[in-house]
């Protein structure tokens, strides 16, 4: 959180209600910048594009179990 809010992507806020307690909270620029990460973390690679039908289907089937195990 000290890094965060360094570089000026959060900034600490008293609890309205409990002195003790502060509160995180993204500023303006934190807010761009996750919104930013959002798109490019929601857009597959390219190369994804180029899979058949079936390799689609293969690596979801991969990618479900190797999520689903217990290692």
């Amino acid at each position: 959180i000290d890094d965060l809010e360094h570089v000026g992507l959060v900034e600490r806020r008293p609890h309205p209600t409990d002195r003790r307690v502060k509160l995180v909270v993204a500023t303006a620029a934190g807010l761009t910048l996750a919104t930013q990460a959002e798109e490019v973390l929601s857009r597959p690679p390219a190369r994804l594009g180029r899979l058949s039908a079936e390799e689609l289907e293969t690596l979801t089937a991969i990618l479900r179990s190797v999520a689903t195990s217990d290692v």
